[in-house]
């Protein structure tokens, strides 16, 4: 199943914009869905972990892999909220860095083992 793309240059340019990096499509069939999804923890913790308790610069989440589920209605990137994805560069950093809190918390329970 094909991931959706904007319908738009404008509309792709909007959501990079808002993302703060690329925007890229990814399509991912059933069969995919774990590996993808582990994969993309993989990287986001990678990059939680360069996350300072001080500092001027809090990396973003975003690995550039955007594409909103329709089960959590998280990004599948990097696990925000498209209201999170859209506040990320008006944010403080001490709301930053509580948003990379989250963002860990909730990819720990998506590694739990579901019923």
């Amino acid at each position: 199943m094909p991931g959706s793309k904007p319908e738009s240059e404008s509309e792709s340019q909007a959501l990079q914009s808002l993302a703060g990096a690329p925007v890229v499509d990814v399509a991912v069939n059933a069969d995919m869905a774990h590996d993808t999804r582990q994969n993309a923890i993989k990287l986001v913790a990678e990059r939680a972990a360069t996350v300072r308790a001080k500092g001027n610069i809090v990396p973003s989440p975003c690995i550039s892999v955007c594409r909103i589920d329709a089960e959590t209605n998280l990004c599948e990137g990097c696990f925000r909220t498209l209201d999170e994805i859209v506040a990320w560069s008006g944010s403080g950093l001490d709301a930053q860095r509580q948003l990379w809190q989250t963002i860990v918390t909730r990819m720990a329970h998506l590694q739990r083992p579901q019923p």
